[in-house]
């Protein structure tokens, strides 16, 4: 006599994006596993995650395997009492191409509050930037806190960083560094459905990462996620400074209240590795 064997369960792991530490770990009937992981940006077990991203994120591959990884972190805190990791974030949103999906996509993600946290301004919204940069040193000095800031300052006035006044093409901005370029399929969102519409990533040799979004075939976000590995002086540093002057860009660091024009010492040194090691972390 034929028995039909009752499919194994699969195992899904929770697994803390700050931390890489497995949080949880739990057992799901294979008919409960979601067609993607990518529509599910809250769940709870045991208590509340926010859901970043799903390794692997499509149902037939969870299947094959028997298992995800689940990256998740605590929802952040907001309203009244609330700590903020950055004191500002971008009044805009990133905008998500519809219908778009991230599984199988080579993609760069960021997390939503990172959005437009470094980036390229056109010096024609000098004053806008001013007023933004006094905002934020105020909450930087006076909303301070153990793990962060008691406030934080919503952008305002500076919605469109480059375009109309500046228009620059990826590909232009593309061909200033001459080593070869780790160019991503598509910029993502951790915890939103779909891409980013015309995002765009890549990494240079020094594997300093460029990430932004096109619109009408120009440039329309230019922004900066990791810094790379290079001399002070180095020839990609030098090379996009040129650009940055030739074009009349300044490149802001918006939690820091500061802007590095090209053709200031300061803009050199913030691409100086030893500039962002935080001497405090323990080794």
């Amino acid at each position: 006599m034929l028995f039909n064997r009752k499919p194994k369960p699969v195992v899904v792991r929770l697994v803390d994006f700050t931390t890489g530490h497995v949080v949880g770990r739990t057992e799901v009937d294979p008919a409960n596993v979601p067609d993607s992981w990518e529509t599910m940006p809250t769940f709870t077990l045991g208590e509340e995650w926010e859901l970043l991203d799903a390794r692997p994120m499509r149902r037939d591959a969870v299947l094959k395997e028997g298992r995800a990884d689940l990256i998740v972190r605590r929802p952040p805190a907001t309203g009244e009492g609330a700590v903020y990791a950055e004191p500002t974030i971008s009044a805009t949103v990133a905008p998500m191409a519809p219908g778009s999906m991230k599984a199988g996509v080579r993609r760069y993600q960021i997390l939503p509050e990172d959005w437009r946290q470094i980036e390229f301004v056109s010096l024609t919204r000098q004053e806008a930037v001013t007023d933004n940069l006094t905002a934020i040193r105020g909450i930087i000095e006076a909303d301070e806190v153990e793990d962060g800031f008691a406030n934080r300052h919503v952008r305002v006035g500076v919605d469109a960083p480059l375009l109309p006044d500046v228009r620059i093409t990826l590909d232009e901005f593309k061909a200033i560094f001459e080593d070869e370029l780790v160019i991503q399929d598509g910029l993502s969102i951790a915890g939103v459905a779909g891409l980013v519409e015309n995002g765009f990533a890549f990494a240079t040799a020094s594997l300093t990462e460029f990430f932004g979004a096109t619109r009408d075939g120009a440039i329309e976000y230019l922004c900066i996620g990791g810094i790379g590995s290079h001399e002070y002086d180095s020839p990609e540093v030098q090379a996009l400074a040129d650009f940055t002057l030739d074009k009349g860009l300044a490149m802001v660091e918006w939690p820091s209240g500061l802007q590095y024009n090209p053709d200031s010492e300061e803009f050199f040194q913030f691409f100086d590795p030893a500039e962002h090691v935080d001497e405090t972390a323990p080794v």
